[in-house]
């Protein structure tokens, strides 16, 4: 794939402006951040665990004394402060039920650099991703500049100016240029968290393309199943599949043709097929984030070999393998997990895992073009 997940997304959570946060029942507010910092002004957003309404007390001292209301029920909450001293610390508290997250950041000393554009869409599930948090940083010389943050509207878009970046720890502009690294974070709670990153390649505005987010939801019945991500997961821990199920026995398993052995799933990949258990008499369901893709391409051994699904349906009755005519015609088997039986099929359905007989080594792309 030529998309990957940011090798900086340690980076990028290293420098999240994070409050101390004090649990409360039911709920908890998370992800506390202070974005598009001028020297009169700054944004804070944050998330909360379940839809509660929320308030944030702010102030030159820790006894804060000016309030601002964030009315509405839901889980992404950003509201901006205005009216501010210019190179100033304050004080912040988010107050959401008896849940209540603490911070403090210190206003820039000047305004705006040069006005730079960014802006995007976003999908989901093919649909507009509307009311998502889009967070972004660039990255200098291993230097990261404080954020900027916007919302995407009804039809997914969104924009920020690089020119309001600023220095953290001066408060002065941080300068932005071409060949610089771009570090983006979109949150669209309760599913959705995704790391990317881009370079600047040209003059402003330049549009940001990002993969297509998905949520997959797969219901399995009870006993073994072989299923097969229909993109590359955002976490790729396997736990992450059904971290609070009892049933949904781990490891997981993958088949390693050229050790002709079953092996334990350590991280979670594109394009490969995976036996899971459920003990659970009624099944279990597994909720995962994924950037959906639409091809891959992966390398078989001479034998058997597993492999997994894309985001649509693919005929498989005539295989792009090369060398062509490498895969045995006939040999694509899905598990019947209610028969407990293996049986023939024609088509590599999302989300379902497979078998797959070669005659040599080859290499074998399912889906169109290369995503």
């Amino acid at each position: 794939m030529k998309r990957k997940l940011s090798e900086n997304r340690n980076l990028i959570l290293a420098v999240w402006l994070l409050g101390s946060v004090i649990p409360g029942l039911g709920q908890e507010i998370k992800t506390l951040t202070f974005s598009n910092l001028s020297s009169q002004s700054v944004v804070v957003s944050w998330s909360t665990t379940a839809a509660v309404s929320s308030r944030l007390e702010y102030g030159q001292t820790i006894d804060l004394g000016k309030t601002l209301n964030s009315d509405a029920h839901t889980l992404l909450h950003r509201i901006e402060v205005a009216s501010l001293v210019p190179d100033t610390q304050y004080y912040f508290s988010v107050v959401a039920d008896n849940t209540v997250a603490s911070g403090s950041v210190k206003t820039a000393k000047v305004g705006a650099g040069v006005p730079y554009t960014l802006y995007g869409k976003l999908l989901a599930n093919q649909a507009a991703l509307s009311g998502a948090l889009v967070t972004v940083s660039a990255n200098n010389n291993d230097q990261v500049s404080s954020f900027l943050t916007a919302m995407s509207n009804n039809d997914g878009f969104w924009n920020v100016n690089l020119g309001n970046l600023k220095d953290p720890s001066s408060g002065t502009v941080f300068n932005h240029g071409i060949g610089q690294q771009l570090l983006i974070q979109i949150s669209s709670p309760p599913d959705v968290s995704f790391h990317y990153s881009q370079t600047i390649t040209g003059d402003s505005p330049q549009k940001i393309i990002l993969p297509e987010l998905g949520i997959v939801t797969l219901d399995l019945p009870s006993g073994w199943n072989m299923i097969g991500l229909p993109g590359l997961p955002v976490n790729q821990d396997p736990q992450a599949l059904a971290p609070d199920s009892q049933t949904l026995l781990q490891p997981f398993y993958y088949w390693s043709s050229s050790g002709f052995s079953y092996k334990p799933v350590t991280q979670l990949a594109f394009g490969q097929g995976y036996w899971v258990l459920s003990l659970n008499p009624e099944g279990e369901t597994i909720t995962l984030s994924v950037e959906l893709a639409t091809s891959y391409t992966v390398s078989l051994k001479a034998g058997w070999n597993m492999i997994g699904s894309v985001s649509q349906v693919v005929d498989f009755s005539d295989p792009a393998d090369n060398p062509d005519q490498s895969i045995l015609p006939g040999t694509l088997y899905e598990w019947n997990s209610t028969g407990f039986t293996y049986r023939p099929s024609t088509h590599i359905e999302p989300g379902r895992g497979y078998w797959v007989l070669t005659l040599q080594d080859c290499q074998l792309t399912v889906g169109s073009g290369v995503d």
